[in-house]
């Protein structure tokens, strides 16, 4: 394996390991995986981009305390492409008395073992 393949292995070991932490619904272990300067931007839902780890980190425990019935689904396995890793996934909820089955694909940018940049496109379907 050369050394743009281990990049890659390990970059999408690491969204794996993310989306196990999503299951978990922890807060804590998800924004450990993002670097301090780090953004989650959500295109097509109008969403802000959230900025900086303890951001990231006070997005994700009120997402786990107001939504129910949560489940973040990995829909095949991330590809990379040296420090870029492609996802697609799938996140189920219900807020607001309303279910939600939100399909995104997501370019999720690596940058010394942490995420520096995660982009998620809403798909409309």
């Amino acid at each position: 394996m050369d050394e743009i393949e281990l990049l890659e292995s390990k970059n999408s070991e690491l969204v794996k390991e993310v989306f196990n932490s999503l299951r978990l619904l922890d807060a804590v272990k998800v924004s450990n995986y993002f670097s301090d300067f780090a953004s989650l931007d959500s295109i097509e839902d109008n969403i802000t981009p959230i900025v900086g780890r303890e951001a990231i980190l006070d997005y994700f425990r009120n997402v786990f305390a107001v939504a129910k019935n949560v489940e973040f689904k990995l829909l095949g396995d991330p590809v990379a492409f040296g420090s870029i890793v492609l996802v697609k996934q799938l996140n189920h909820f219900e807020m607001n008395a309303t279910v939600h089955d939100d399909l995104y694909v997501s370019a999720v940018y690596i940058v010394n073992g942490k995420i520096n940049k995660w982009i998620a496109h809403l798909q409309q379907i």
